[in-house]
């Protein structure tokens, strides 16, 4: 039985749900459910969380944390990686550096890895800079599934997958994480979250 693999665009992710109380999500559990509605047999393999951390307000980047930290501490398996927010001009835009490159580099590297193991990846993200990388999974005789994290999603990076399965506020409200985390202190999922 081969592998499914889960690369999460964490970034994108969040505006996705931004406007709904669904931020506070268990990316475990949001992998166990892509996979099972898949249908496919593969068992979850590595779960690859991407962001970077907000710099332009001071909230969101403490109630970022906060999840991170839930995350980080649950013990769900996943292996975090982090991007970086550059000043992109002088009226105090940020843009955000590393992410994408991140998700197609760790993509590509965990095909060449894990090649006889891998069956499929999933890529969670909205971004038409991930066609190259889905590609090269499809040419490598790899499942590519692409989960749109909106009805809105991105009809050029669905085509270059074998299939799309799209995310919807029913299934957010299936994955999220207990209001209170208690990991050495208490986290508690912020309002709006």
């Amino acid at each position: 039985m081969g592998r499914a693999f889960v690369y999460v665009d964490g970034l994108a992710l969040y505006h996705s749900v931004r406007d709904g109380s669904y931020k506070w999500l268990n990316i475990l559990l949001l992998a166990q459910l892509i996979l099972k509605e898949s249908g496919l047999s593969a068992e979850l393999g590595d779960i690859h969380y991407f962001t970077a951390k907000f710099k332009d307000s001071a909230k969101d980047a403490e109630e970022q944390q906060i999840y991170l930290d839930a995350l980080e501490r649950s013990n769900l398996g996943l292996t975090f990686h982090y991007g970086i927010f550059l000043r992109k001009n002088r009226d105090d835009e940020w843009e955000e550096k590393m992410t994408d490159v991140g998700i197609a580099c760790q993509m590509i590297s965990d095909r060449f890895t894990y090649d006889e193991e891998m069956e499929a990846v999933f890529l969670l993200s909205n971004d038409t800079d991930f066609v190259p990388a889905l590609k090269a999974i499809r040419n490598a005789d790899k499942k590519a599934i692409m989960v749109a994290l909106s009805s809105a999603y991105n009809k050029k990076l669905a085509q270059e997958a074998n299939s799309t399965q799209i995310m919807t506020p029913s299934k957010y409200k299936k994955c999220l994480l207990p209001d209170k985390i208690k990991v050495g202190k208490t986290l508690t999922r912020p309002e709006g979250w």
